[in-house]
């Protein structure tokens, strides 16, 4: 085989992987990849009802919260919101996962008195945010809350 063949040959074979790796590039779908921070699709205000019973007797109170992104790690999230009807708002940061499930806990200080809260089953779905939670056995509370 001659010099000027081999070129040739060198030289198609290049332009066919060329080609091949263009295509393949521009096949990508964008739309296919994760958001770099799966916390975004979590993040905003929520607006819903929080229930409890007592005695007994259910009661209820619309309430507003907010999820924005820990800047501790990148698997946290902060929730900030009243909690049972209290007048001050407290925030927690919980662990999330990318299927939007978290549970976490917080110390508060209410009237000189220091209440322990422990949150459980809290999930993000769509636009939705739901937890139960409970401050030292004394109420259990459930959330549920859609995005604004």
């Amino acid at each position: 085989m001659r010099n000027s063949e081999r070129f040739s040959s060198k030289l198609a074979i290049y332009l066919a992987m060329s080609v091949v790796m263009i295509v393949g590039i521009s096949s990508c779908d964008e739309g296919d990849k994760e958001p770099a921070d799966y916390r975004d699709a979590y993040v905003g205000t929520y607006t819903g009802n929080e229930s409890w019973a007592v005695s007994g007797q259910m009661q209820s109170q619309q309430i507003s919260l907010s999820v924005a992104k820990s800047g501790v790690s990148s698997d946290r999230i902060v929730i900030t919101s009243t909690f049972y009807n209290y007048p001050i708002t407290e925030s927690f940061e919980a662990p999330i996962t990318k299927e939007g499930n978290f549970i976490g806990s917080f110390r508060s200080n209410i009237g000189g008195f220091t209440l322990t809260v422990d949150i459980k089953n809290g999930r993000i779905r769509g636009d939705n945010i739901s937890y139960t939670y409970e401050a030292q056995t004394l109420v259990a509370c459930d959330v549920s809350a859609n995005k604004l």
